[in-house]
Parts: structure tokens; C-alpha cells; sequence
């Protein structure tokens, strides 16, 4: 008998593979012919008036209750928040001639305003130890996760620098912010952060004093 063989062809297919990255651009395509969809960014950005303010603080001086402070005619101050560039927004504050008793304050609030979710990553605060060493921080603090509902208020006074930072990062760590979400530092009532030196402080007096208070920015995700 004579062996009969049935060749069976085999057809090898290459298939294209498609993938998906997310970050802050979607790319959608092959391995080959990547095509990129551009997202929405993330984006955060200032909203409503910005505001500093200072005076001299009284013996009855209540760091939520500007109206107990006295007018002050010595130091000189001015303020600034920028809009989030590269995931990360800066409040500066410079102040000249700060003295015993001296207190200065900076209300202001950021927005989601992308269709990103984020997070609040980490706050950086970066001021002299002259600063840091001789003032304390009162702070209120009020955010919404979605810019609606369910809005938290937080307040704390008589707190060194890294006992604020902290602070406000284990309060917000973790929480995903989204479209219309926002951070407030101060509120409709005059509530506010500031920076105090008690009478029986030692700010260096006649310099100029600059400190930066930094919000950084990520991805719901990472």
C-alpha cells in the first residue's frame, strides 16, 4: 500500500496588536502606526480674588477674628497664586519689617477646571528658618471633592510650619478631586491662613522675607 500524505497548508497571521496609554494624553493605535488622541489635560487653576491683609496682633489677638487685630503702619506686603503649571501651583508671600506681634494673611482658591481627575500629591513649604523659627500658623482650610456637595472645613492655629504642612497633607492625601473640585485657603467669613509672631517672638526685623507655600498635582491614578 502505498503512503498517501494530505499536506495541510498553514497560514500564519500577524496580527496587529492595539494598545492603550493613559496619562495625561490617550494613545490609541497599532505598534506600528501609533495614532494619538489628545485628552482633556489635567488642569487646575485660581479662582475668585486673591487677598492678603495684616496688622498688629492685639492681647486678645484671635487668628479667625481679623477685627482683633490693630491697624499696622511698619511692614509691607504683598501676595501672588499662580495658576497649576506642570502639575504643581505656588502662593508667594514677601513681607518687609516684620515684627513682634506682626501678623500677615493670604486667602485664595483653586479649581479643577479640566475634565482630569487628580490628587493632591504633596504640599512643599519653602521659607527662611528666620520665618519658620519665630512665627506660628493659624489656617482655615475648605475643599470639595466635586465642587457641589459634601464641602469639609478644617482649622487649626498656634502651629509651627511642619506641623501645617503636615496637616493639611494627611487631611487631603489620597482624595480625588474632579471636574469643579476645589481648595480653599479662607472662606466668605474672613477665615484665613496667617502667619503670627507672638509678642514674645524674634522675626528679624528691617529684612525682606519671602516664603512659597506649593500644592502639587497628580493623575487619580498614580
Amino acid at each position: 500500500m502505498t503512503a498517501k500524505y494530505i499536506l495541510i497548508p498553514v497560514l500564519l497571521l500577524a496580527l496587529s496588536v492595539t494598545y492603550v496609554g493613559f496619562s495625561d494624553t490617550l494613545f490609541i493605535g497599532t505598534a506600528n502606526v501609533p495614532n494619538t488622541v489628545t485628552t482633556t489635560d489635567m488642569e487646575w487653576s485660581t479662582y475668585g480674588p486673591t487677598s492678603c491683609y495684616d496688622g498688629m496682633v492685639t492681647a486678645v489677638f484671635n487668628p479667625f477674628d481679623p477685627s482683633s487685630l490693630a491697624d499696622d503702619n511698619y511692614a509691607t506686603l504683598s501676595c501672588s497664586v499662580d495658576d497649576v503649571r506642570d502639575g504643581k501651583t505656588t502662593i508667594t508671600v514677601t513681607v518687609t519689617n516684620a515684627y513682634p506681634a506682626y501678623a500677615f494673611g493670604v486667602d485664595t482658591c483653586i479649581q479643577n477646571t479640566g475634565n482630569l481627575p487628580s490628587k493632591l500629591r504633596d504640599v512643599v513649604i519653602d521659607a527662611p528658618d528666620s520665618l519658620k523659627n519665630s512665627a506660628k500658623v493659624a489656617y482655615a482650610l475648605k475643599y470639595s471633592l466635586n465642587g457641589q456637595n459634601n464641602v469639609v472645613y478644617k482649622s487649626n492655629k498656634d502651629l509651627s510650619f511642619a506641623d501645617f504642612e503636615s496637616e493639611i497633607e494627611t487631611e487631603l492625601a489620597g482624595k480625588v478631586f474632579t471636574n469643579g473640585g476645589y481648595i480653599c485657603l479662607g472662606d466668605e467669613n474672613s477665615h484665613t491662613l496667617w502667619i503670627y509672631f507672638p509678642p514674645n517672638s524674634n522675626p528679624p526685623q528691617g529684612e525682606t522675607l519671602k516664603f512659597n507655600i506649593t500644592f502639587v498635582f497628580g493623575q487619580f491614578n498614580e
